[in-house]
């Protein structure tokens, strides 16, 4: 990386983290960490200037309200991470204190696995706030662990970095997230494999004999209604937080839409919500029956939607989270980098394996099985390649 006024955006390893503090302080940046809903809400003038000015003010996953429904959603705390630079906010860290019956645990997340809902910055100055950031959230008292999303892959070349205070690692992966449409349902069917296309078609024929009835525009009170309702009765189980988090930013969100399937008694067997912005469809939840999964409700929902969403005009969809199920494998995957920096002592070491034990559907735990299985893949690699193997 290029110096700025005389500092990298990127704390060297052989650097001590006071005097690379120091020399980025001189930069005239200015941390300001904001622990409580108070300090945070003060702050939200300045986060939608830099909403403008960066030209994220559609992109709801770097709002205010995103954040705080997230981080209630997942029971954690919020906190954030304001970086200036002179008088305007350059970059804003959105975080959560993972939470274990209320009490913090010592690991501060920042963005989902897509990276969404994580750091919001100017391009320019988006290294400096991600370094800044997990320097100051390693200052509060009892973290030991923090997790950064949608990083720059290419300011940690090496994969991991680290000092005699801390030790890094930089996690990347593709994960499947945007379907590209087409402007009719026939054209997009025909750039899908047979199998794919074949139970795409049979399933909504079956849903049609069994006079399922497709509604495109559900209203919001009953939708979300439908959703609690549909909420025990899933086929997925352990998505309570994805839910609240739909629940609380699809609520008053005006660009929200609610698609649903209903039975031939008129209940919802299948319900998707999201929102519609610049020509892109964003879909945050579904729910399905788990009685009718054998009929395929998921797809048949999925089918309906994408043929109504194209006749609408919309040409792209964003699965938040990622897309799993038949379109998976059709979706853009978009490659996504997070730097995971812990206090390097035994304590630290000893609370990682912990967590991967205690919470081993965790994002943070689903981080560390990735980089193992890489560190096992390159271990293997490097044993095949010893001619003294």
């Amino acid at each position: 990386m290029k110096a700025r006024n005389g500092a990298t955006g990127r704390h060297k390893s052989n650097q001590p983290v006071r005097e690379w503090i120091k020399e980025l302080s001189e930069t005239k940046f200015s941390v300001i960490p904001a622990r409580n809903l108070t300090d945070i809400l003060r702050l939200e003038p300045d986060v939608n200037d830099l909403l403008k000015r960066t030209g994220y003010s559609k992109d709801l996953t770097k709002t205010f309200p995103y954040f705080l429904a997230t981080a209630q959603a997942g029971k954690g705390r919020p906190f954030a991470v304001a970086v200036y630079r002179n008088s305007l906010l350059a970059g804003i860290a959105y975080c959560i204190k993972r939470c274990l019956f209320g009490i913090p645990v010592g690991i501060v997340e920042c963005g989902d696995l897509c990276g969404d809902g994580g750091i919001l910055a100017s391009e320019e100055y988006f290294d400096e706030v991600a370094d800044l950031a997990w320097n100051a959230i390693l200052r509060e008292r009892f973290t030991w662990l923090c997790q950064l999303g949608g990083m720059n892959a290419a300011a940690y070349p090496s994969g991991r970095e680290g000092s005699g205070e801390t030790a890094a690692r930089v996690v990347s992966f593709e994960i499947p997230v945007h379907l590209q449409l087409d402007s009719t349902y026939d054209a997009f069917l025909s750039r899908l494999g047979p199998q794919t296309r074949r139970n795409m078609r049979y399933y909504r024929r079956r849903a049609e004999r069994a006079r399922w009835e497709f509604e495109s525009n559900i209203e919001r009170r009953e939708a979300l209604a439908g959703m609690a309702s549909l909420f025990p009765a899933q086929e997925i189980k352990g998505n309570g937080a994805r839910l609240r988090l739909s629940q609380k930013v699809l609520a008053e969100l005006p660009e929200a839409f609610f698609s649903g399937l209903r039975d031939t008694n008129g209940k919802w067997i299948s319900i998707m919500g999201g929102w519609v912005s610049e020509g892109t469809a964003f879909v945050l939840i579904q729910l399905n029956h788990a009685r009718y999964a054998k009929d395929s409700v998921s797809i048949v929902l999925r089918s309906y939607v994408l043929e109504w969403m194209m006749n609408a005009g919309i040409r792209r969809m964003k699965f938040i989270g990622g897309c799993e199920g038949a379109l998976k494998r059709y979706c853009c995957p978009m490659r996504v980098s997070h730097l995971l920096v812990r206090r390097d002592s035994y304590l630290a070491r000893l609370g990682e394996r912990i967590v991967c034990r205690l919470f081993p559907v965790s994002k943070v735990n689903y981080l560390f099985s990735v980089e193992s299985a890489r560190d096992s893949l390159l271990s293997r690699r490097a044993a095949q390649d010893d001619p003294r193997a």
